[in-house]
């Protein structure tokens, strides 16, 4: 069986926290905490695609920042996030 070297699988593990750990910030109180988790996730595109769900929950957010990093972020993610295209249709209005 393969298994990554010992570097290696550290590097995912500290990843997947820092995922984690911006999912946890998606349901701040917090609009800034809220917008600036979405778009980190975005910014690690496919390898964030564990939040899928819970950005296009967001895509629904009373604040318009949080709502067009949501988007940005689920566009990041490719075609892992074509689920999230009926949501995001009605954002064009927005």
């Amino acid at each position: 069986a393969f298994t990554l070297p010992p570097a290696l699988a550290q590097s995912q593990m500290n990843r997947d926290k820092e995922i984690d750990g911006h999912i946890r910030e998606l349901g701040s109180e917090n609009s800034s905490a809220r917008a600036n988790a979405a778009q980190a996730l975005g910014m690690m595109g496919e390898s964030a695609k564990v939040a899928i769900s819970n950005l296009i929950a967001l895509l629904n957010d009373r604040d318009w920042g949080v709502r067009s990093n949501a988007a940005f972020a689920l566009g990041k993610m490719g075609t892992s996030a074509k689920v999230a295209v009926p949501d995001l249709i009605p954002l064009l209005q927005d």
